[in-house]
């Protein structure tokens, strides 16, 4: 299987409220693995395809401004030779993503697949 490499990015913004709260962002599901930023500054990386995974997002954040989120997924994450056998070997988000601060949720969208 070739390499595949698929790179997002989404805008949104966080209630001026929430200033002072600690904010998270939830992937639902990104097939394969993935790296990710907001507003430049990396938030971290996941391996585990299909599996939830959850980002504190409060020093990187800004609340009441336009922020950015960056993803690059990829085909060759850890443990890919294990999934390359069966019919899900293309890199895409495939669930929706969430930011929140602790359990109020603030948006919600999927990231489909790079053409």
């Amino acid at each position: 299987m070739d390499s595949g490499l698929g790179l997002y990015r989404h805008t949104f913004r966080v209630p001026s409220r929430w200033d002072g709260r600690r904010v998270f962002l939830r992937f639902e599901g990104v097939q394969y693995g993935f790296d990710a930023w907001v507003n430049g500054q990396s938030i971290g990386s996941w391996a585990s395809s299909y599996n939830p995974s959850t980002f504190d997002i409060t020093d990187v954040v800004k609340p009441g401004a336009k922020n950015l989120l960056a993803v690059q997924v990829t085909t060759r994450s850890k443990g890919f030779d294990f999934d390359e056998n069966d019919c899900w070997a293309l890199s895409a988000s495939t669930a929706m993503s969430n930011c929140f601060p602790r359990r109020k949720l603030i948006w919600r969208t999927t990231l489909s697949r790079a053409l």
